[in-house]
């Protein structure tokens, strides 16, 4: 239950983004179906998207988590309307250990390790950022059925 699952690790990212002066607002499609998946996995990966989104919000700013049941596949879309991704390192930010986070403050590998957990369920992840306007990651999840085949 994608819908489910989101809830839950957002509850808990909450008390950061109140923390920080950022508004998470999120948006459930009721219509989305059952995935076949890791629950936790995908709270990582939900984890890992929204605290890097409430990193590039300055305060006042907000962070948009969406669900959406799509023909053939759920969307999840976190959304913030921070600093955006310089397109000249757009195609670097799914590399492990890459980071634009100050020493001490990141890893560089929440971005790699979401990736390769998608990857992992058969899921895509597409980025979309202006700079100094936002970014925002779409998660692509196909519905499959009990035998694991797209329906």
């Amino acid at each position: 239950d994608l819908n489910k699952t989101v809830e839950e690790i957002i509850q808990i990212i909450q008390t950061k983004s109140k923390v920080s002066d950022i508004a998470l607002l999120a948006e459930f499609d009721p219509l989305v179906q059952p995935l076949i998946g890791s629950t936790n996995q995908l709270q990582q990966v939900v984890a890992n998207l929204c605290n890097n989104a409430i990193d590039a919000v300055p305060p006042g700013g907000k962070v948009w988590v969406r669900t959406k049941h799509l023909k053939d596949y759920a969307l999840l879309e976190i959304e913030d309307n921070g600093t955006g991704i310089p397109e000249a390192i757009k195609s670097q930010v799914f590399e492990p250990f890459f980071t634009t986070k100050e020493v001490g403050k990141g890893t560089g590998l929440g971005l790699s390790v979401t990736f390769e957990i998608l990857k992992k369920h058969g899921f895509e992840i597409k980025l979309e950022s202006v700079e100094k306007k936002g970014s925002k990651f779409s998660v692509i999840m196909p519905y499959k059925n009990k035998d694991n085949q797209v329906s």
